[in-house]
């Protein structure tokens, strides 16, 4: 099993360094100091955000990078809760952190992690490089080994983690061992009457106050504004402020600043997608493809529209009740709110960037 584990393991190392002959890395490194395997760090991209409010399309957008290894969603089996503070946020933090190295051991040791993806194939399936070998019968058998997935995990010089259940003050603790300060954090931010519109349609979300509850949602959106300005000012260079609406407004030059913020930065030579799919609606976007760039360009007026479905789906007396639990933060986000009287669909909710400002803008 080992034998052909590390047969796999070196068919990918050698695809990586072919898809990156010409890559050339923001601080002038090598690929080998990147690579945990050669005792490199890796670019780490930290996705926080909240349930339904486009954190799956930019994971899909940063695990399309031909060497970018994608650890989705990895508190999900703490279920539908937010992990704010105490022993959940210890063991959420070191979860993490083992990813971080790529030490799966620790996690079959420590947490549900391994069993939990054993029995919930999504958890791995969203990481494309991974998961075309396990999907395959003569190999799935040791795409859950600790030292398989060790070994597979540190040929990747760029590793993104995405998490809808981590608080952002939390983060912190990933800042104090990065000496070569390759830890990077994105916040992504939507309008509360947006993300508690999508929630309404998923069965997973009634019943846990962490998801339903507007007042939750909300207190998490102000906490998480005071935490980004502190933390900036303490880390300058190694948080990012992206809101949801903004992004889709630009999504071609959105994308390429925050691949360059990243050190994701691909040249024309690697600019192919794999694992592709795309599924639009009226309410949401998903996308993955083989070039970023046309396909971006391609779902640029539907990604303009997404964002503000809600204002279609919720009438103004479910919008007013969001709008009374949520009045501080969707203040110091920059969402405006419907007043009486007026018309829901002639809302334009969000206010330009050149009018709202963190204080690191």
């Amino acid at each position: 099993m080992l034998e052909l584990g590390q047969h796999t393991v070196d068919n990918e190392r050698a695809e990586i360094a072919i898809k990156l002959k010409n890559f050339v890395f923001p601080d002038g490194e090598s690929l080998q100091e990147h690579t945990p395997e050669t005792g490199g760090t890796p670019a780490r991209a930290i996705i926080i955000s909240t349930w339904r409010s486009g954190s799956t399309f930019m994971g899909d957008l940063l695990k399309s990078h031909p060497a970018a290894y994608y650890h989705y969603e990895p508190l999900d089996h703490f279920e539908i809760i937010q992990v704010r503070d105490g022993d959940l946020a210890q063991e959420a933090i070191s979860t993490i952190r083992s990813l971080f190295k790529c030490n799966y051991t620790n996690l079959q040791d420590t947490s549900d992690f391994i069993e939990y993806g054993w029995e919930h194939n999504d958890l791995f399936q969203q990481n494309n490089r991974l998961w075309r070998h396990c999907n395959n019968k003569d190999h799935s058998h040791f795409c859950w080994n600790p030292e398989f997935l060790h070994r597979f995990c540190a040929i990747f010089p760029f590793q993104v983690v995405k998490s809808v259940r981590l608080r952002l003050n939390l983060t912190e603790s990933f800042m104090e061992d990065d000496v070569k300060r390759r830890n990077k954090i994105v916040l992504l931010v939507r309008d509360p009457r947006g993300v508690l519109e999508s929630r309404k349609h998923r069965e997973w979300c009634p019943g846990h106050p962490d998801c339903e509850d507007p007042e939750r949602l909300c207190g998490d959106m102000v906490d998480n504004y005071y935490a980004v300005n502190r933390l900036i000012k303490l880390y300058p260079d190694r948080y990012k402020v992206i809101r949801y609406e903004d992004f889709s407004m630009d999504p071609y030059k959105n994308s390429k600043e925050l691949l360059q913020y990243l050190g994701f930065t691909m040249n024309k030579d690697i600019k192919i997608f794999l694992d592709t799919h795309t599924k639009t609606n009226e309410g949401e976007v998903w996308s993955t493809t083989r070039n970023l760039w046309h396909t971006i360009l391609l779902l640029a007026k539907d990604t303009k529209k997404a964002p503000f479905a809600w204002r279609k789906k919720l009438n103004a007396s479910e919008v007013h009740k969001i709008q009374d639990a949520c009045r501080d933060a969707m203040q110091l986000w920059g969402y405006r709110e419907l007043q009486q009287g007026q018309v829901l669909t002639q809302l334009e909710p969000v206010i330009d960037l050149e009018h709202f400002q963190l204080s690191h803008a």
